[in-house]
């Protein structure tokens, strides 16, 4: 019997969907690729340990795809190292030449890297702090003392010297790389034959491990081990007994996958969430076992059906969704203490480990994958946004945020209890707030009470608050009552634009006219502000920006940066805010004080636009731990120029 044509497509499609859960959702994997390549572009500060991950998975994905984009991307990247035009202070020597992207594209054949990588090989061989049994580590005061070792140096070590060992035929190097392998197997080992992340570091004692089974520490093992089982001779000494770790510790992860076929945040625990960062780095390891025979082809269907469900949490845009903000030994370091910690999208540590493991299913010859659920459907509820709305049911105050920080101003309607200073909302989560604090707030649920996912404890009252405005004179601070009238011309997932108007008042004999225009997009602290001050007389005015100081703060006045910048502990409950204004060195005139409002003060002509920009840091965010590192590093290495890039 003679099947038509129709019938034969029909039996093939329903065996399709049957077999590979084929549907009309299909993914293109250097599609995604791309997409998570340029969102990283705005989270991944390049400078240290997730950047030297983000662009090992750009060279990952071009040398597996050869697509243009990703060439350019890594190159230009590896090239403002070697130039030094890009500086980086990371805790390992390799950070500062861009990590093992340097080494790896020298090994793949680019001869302008092999000299630049090798070198700083012999300078970390050479120079780099170790612990008591020779294993590299970050130079902290107690690390010989405990002995310290924490999972993470893998990722650091093992790949730089396996390929500088082999491209300079230096057996000390390979043997190394080997060594530090064994050495982080055998030394952190779980009676569960996953890893604990560290021993001997903060709060341990010596000897003593931490309590965990964190998905990306053990990840972090799974990208050195994809080194070494891809690259390691076999005539070496360690072949054999790498093959044996390797494939004992992916069969021990794979027994710990959750219902998606992904691995928790705590692997062992059931009821931790899925994250995405260590899911993709195991993930990129058993692709790799598999690849290389250390795992049978039998594993292939778990696999894909992990692929399929780690693309869930990425989506069309590139967003990465459901991934922690660090960990290193986290507080007492119990496994309840790691489950804990919070998860964003677009965390900086998702975007590198997301590259690799799609570079290696296109070394896996997948090409396209069909899914299930479309991409981003797991994140889709909770994606980071900008928001603004006019707040019609709560006395019209208007209140923006985006992915790190919420703001609010009062209107008319509330003028005698406060003025036009600018309010802050402290939140730990990267989603938007604003409706949903709101709508609790109606029902007799005030948002003064954290109810997991931060609080108002930000009294501005009649102070500048965090970014509040008015007219320096005669030594004096003049201001506006709150708005009189607004208007929102963009509410979108990526921008918010919005302006405000001030009804007139007096700055001494002057009459004042002002307007601000403000705008604030995702993935970074600072809203811009564009400030028009229109004198009655035409005359020039003194703009002031003011951020207010409760009576402990720790303020910096830096003319060179224009930069105003506050950081204060406003109780032990409320922790402590950083606040900072940058301002165009064109249009400074100085700094003041009134009361409690530190002020940037910036010359303006009548009627015509001042830019600046307002961002504030909260150390209760998790982003921020520990905040006394990172709100200061965030500071120091923003200016005025590097927010305009972002805004323009």
């Amino acid at each position: 019997m003679v099947m038509n044509k129709k019938i034969l497509t029909a039996i093939a499609l329903s065996f399709l969907t049957a077999v590979c859960g084929f549907s009309k959702n299909r993914a293109d994997v250097l599609d995604v690729a791309e997409a998570v390549a340029k969102k990283g572009e705005r989270y991944v500060a390049i400078e240290d340990y997730k950047g030297s991950v983000y662009i090992q998975g750009l060279a990952e994905m071009y040398l597996e795809s050869s697509d243009r984009y990703f060439k350019k991307s890594v190159c230009g990247i590896l090239d403002s190292f070697v130039s030094g035009e890009i500086v980086s202070k990371g805790n390992f020597i390799s950070y500062h030449k861009g990590g093992n992207a340097l080494v790896e594209m020298a090994a793949a054949g680019y001869e302008k890297y092999r000299m630049p990588a090798l070198g700083t090989a012999d300078k970390m061989w050479k120079e780099q702090n170790r612990n008591r049994d020779g294993l590299m580590m970050p130079a902290w005061d107690d690390v010989k003392k405990k002995n310290s070792f924490f999972i993470d140096v893998v990722l650091t070590v093992v790949p730089y010297f396996l390929h500088s060992g082999l491209l300079s035929d230096n057996q000390e190097y390979v043997d190394y790389a080997a060594y530090a392998m064994k050495y982080a197997y055998g030394t952190l080992l779980d009676s569960t034959g996953l890893l604990n992340q560290a021993i001997g570091c903060r709060r341990q004692k010596e000897g003593e491990k931490t309590q965990d089974c964190w998905s990306r520490g053990n990840g972090w093992f799974s990208l050195a081990m994809v080194q070494l089982m891809r690259h390691l001779p076999e005539t070496h000494k360690d072949y054999a007994a790498i093959r044996s770790i390797a494939k004992e510790f992916y069969l021990a992860v794979l027994k710990y996958r959750n219902d998606e076929g992904l691995w928790n945040q705590e692997m062992t625990w059931p009821d931790s969430y899925t994250e995405i960062s260590g899911s993709a780095l195991l993930l990129y390891g058993i692709g790799s076992a598999i690849e290389e025979g250390v795992l049978p082809d039998t594993f292939k269907a778990d696999y894909l059906r992990s692929l399929k469900s780690l693309l869930t949490y990425v989506s069309e845009d590139g967003d990465v969704g459901h991934t922690c903000s660090g960990c290193l030994a986290y507080r007492n370091g119990t496994k309840e203490d790691y489950a804990s910690h919070l998860y964003y999208t677009n965390d900086a540590h998702a975007f590198g480990p997301v590259l690799l493991c799609l570079a290696q299913t296109l070394r896996n010859g997948i090409r396209k994958v069909d899914l299930e659920k479309p991409l981003g459907h797991a994140i889709r509820e909770k994606l980071p946004s900008c928001h603004v709305r006019y707040i019609g049911e709560r006395k019209g105050d208007i209140a923006w945020e985006n992915d790190f920080c919420t703001y609010r101003i009062y209107s008319q309607q509330v003028k005698s209890k406060v003025s036009s200073g600018v309010d802050y909302w402290g939140k730990y989560v990267d989603y938007p707030v604003i409706e949903k604090w709101y709508e609790r707030n109606g029902k007799g649920l005030d948002y003064h009470t954290d109810r997991g996912e931060g609080w108002d404890f930000y009294a501005v009252g009649r102070s500048r608050g965090t970014g509040g405005t008015g007219v320096y004179s005669d030594g004096r601070l003049y201001v506006a009552e709150p708005y009189s009238d607004y208007k929102i011309y963009s509410d979108t997932r990526e921008l918010i634009d919005f302006e405000l108007t001030y009804l007139p008042y007096k700055a001494g004999e002057e009459t004042i006219y002002e307007t601000k225009r403000i705008r604030m997009v995702l993935g970074t602290h600072f809203y811009e502000v564009t400030s028009t001050i229109r004198t009655e007389s035409g005359n020039d005015a003194v703009l002031a920006v003011g951020i207010t100081d409760f009576g402990n703060a720790s303020v910096e006045r830096n003319e060179q940066k224009v930069m105003l910048s506050l950081d204060e502990n406003i109780s032990e409950k409320d922790g402590n805010i950083g606040c900072a204004v940058f301002a165009s060195p064109d249009d400074l005139a100085g700094f003041a004080k009134d009361g409690k409002d530190e002020l940037l003060l910036l010359e303006v002509k009548s009627g015509t636009p001042v830019r600046y920009y307002v961002g504030t840091g909260w150390s209760k965010d998790l982003r921020f731990d520990p905040y006394r590192s990172k709100w200061p590093g965030i500071i120091k290495k923003t200016t005025y120029n590097s927010l305009n890039e972002i805004y323009n």
